[in-house]
């Protein structure tokens, strides 16, 4: 079973980080290293800080850790840089992990692709609002604009 969750991490496709309860960078997986450029020896013994890409405030990291240490998750968008530079904004889901005795021993992190999301949301409402077929707006919108 052991080996199983071990290639399931790093065949997943959504970029995945283990972090240290310090937040000291522990395993990435093949995707992250994909979507940051960082390889796992590059990124391993790291802070995710060397991820920031100054778009956040000191505020914005400190009700992170604060709802992430107390509630034991956090879900939103990072705004990141990646090793080349280039700045992307994923969706990121991190969980703590706690041992038996509720300590904290690792926090893992998955993200995805927030772009994706808003495309689908924009689809969604497209589909709501306009004709598929014309592409003009449909009695939804109309009912909506009327009021």
């Amino acid at each position: 079973m052991g080996k199983v969750i071990i290639d399931a991490f790093y065949q997943a496709p959504e970029p995945m980080m283990i972090t240290s309860p310090d937040g000291e960078i522990q395993f990435v997986n093949d995707a992250f290293t994909a979507l940051t450029g960082y390889s796992q020896t590059e990124i391993q013994g790291q802070n995710p800080r060397v991820l920031q890409s100054g778009r956040h405030d000191k505020l914005f990291y400190q009700n992170f850790w604060k709802e992430l240490r107390l509630v034991g998750r956090w879900f939103g968008e990072f705004w990141n840089r990646s090793k080349s530079g280039e700045i992307y904004a994923p969706w990121v889901s991190i969980s703590a992990l706690r041992d038996k005795k509720g300590k904290i021993r690792n926090f893992v992190s998955v993200m995805s692709d927030a772009k994706i999301r808003i495309e689908e949301s924009q689809k969604i409402s497209s589909l709501e609002n306009l004709d598929s077929l014309t592409g003009l707006p449909n009695r939804a919108l109309f009912l909506v604009v009327k009021i």
